[in-house]
């Protein structure tokens, strides 16, 4: 059961979410525990009863799938006042604080308490960045060769059939002098 093109917009990725919530008699069992039906989600879009709690009331098509509070601001947000003092002294006594160090600061100091991220966020739609970056680490250092020849050996052995079954397996040792890059093999 698809919409009708031009109602709701036109938009086909609605006509196939309707073809493919056509009502099943295995999708619509019973669940024991709740009493209620299970349902495949896409049916609200074509359900004649109200929409579920939290949606536009009443709404069909795909107006039923979007959530009541939708373009609302968060009741966790924060004042504006609020954000405004942040950004404030982020910008004038902490300028020289990156992020974090700001964070630390504003709970120390001023007895603001606020999430890395949300402080992150604000400053950032305010257009300013952390002042101090995170030097990137060397991922390995070298090391200095030893000065006189003798003094670091390198051995490594390898076991193989090196006489390929014509006689009895081998060790090949390898020693490299660190000082002079001179390897010495020997089997044995």
């Amino acid at each position: 059961m698809s919409a009708p093109r031009g109602e709701w917009g036109g938009h086909d990725y609605f006509d196939t979410a309707g073809t493919a919530a056509t009502p099943r008699p295995q999708r619509a069992r019973t669940n024991r525990a709740g009493g209620r039906r299970r349902r495949d989600p896409a049916r609200a879009l074509y359900s004649s009863r109200p929409s579920p709690a939290g949606r536009v009331p009443g709404a069909r098509g795909p107006p039923a799938l979007v959530h009541g509070n939708r373009g609302r601001r968060s009741p966790r947000r924060l004042d504006d006042a609020l954000r405004d003092r942040i950004v404030t002294l982020a910008t004038t006594t902490y300028a020289g604080a990156n992020h974090l160090h700001f964070q630390e600061l504003l709970a120390e100091r001023e007895g603001v308490h606020v999430s890395y991220t949300s402080l992150r966020r604000m400053l950032h739609d305010a257009g300013l960045q952390s002042p101090k970056r995170r030097r990137t680490r060397r991922h390995r250092r070298r090391r200095e060769r030893m000065p006189r020849a003798g003094m670091l050996l390198q051995v490594d052995g390898s076991v193989h059939d090196w006489l390929e079954g014509r006689g009895p397996w081998l060790t090949l040792l390898a020693v490299v002098d660190d000082a002079r890059d001179r390897a010495h093999r020997r089997i044995s």
